[in-house]
């Protein structure tokens, strides 16, 4: 696993989430592609919630648009709103729409079918 990570970084992370290495690495790098390139996600916020590189891309994905669609698609931690990597991916969806999103499972499960 490299993706632009200094080597204590990759450290840190495998230390935390030790799956990381036997990750598929076709799937990890879609994940990291999605997460750094289409969210914007900065490497030195991956590497404080590894976590998400072991989510599944379409988990990430659905709730991501969820959000961006809601205007809630905060992710920096010096703003106002900002939502936790580790809450987006590991909250069931139920926790997940009343506590992040600020919306209704329903509106979640509308909004899933559109994509």
């Amino acid at each position: 696993m490299d993706l632009g990570f200094r080597k204590n970084e990759v450290q840190h992370m495998v230390t935390r989430v030790p799956k990381l290495l036997t990750t598929n690495k076709k799937k990890l790098t879609g994940i990291f592609d999605y997460v750094h390139n289409t969210m914007g996600i900065p490497h030195s916020l991956i590497v404080r919630f590894p976590q998400v590189l072991n989510a599944r891309l379409l988990r990430i994905r659905e709730r991501h648009l969820f959000l961006k669609h809601l205007g809630r698609d905060q992710f920096d931690l010096a703003e106002p709103n900002y939502v936790s990597l580790d809450q987006l991916v590991s909250l069931p969806d139920h926790l997940f729409c009343a506590t992040i999103a600020l919306a209704s499972l329903e509106d979640f499960d509308v909004f899933q079918k559109t994509l």
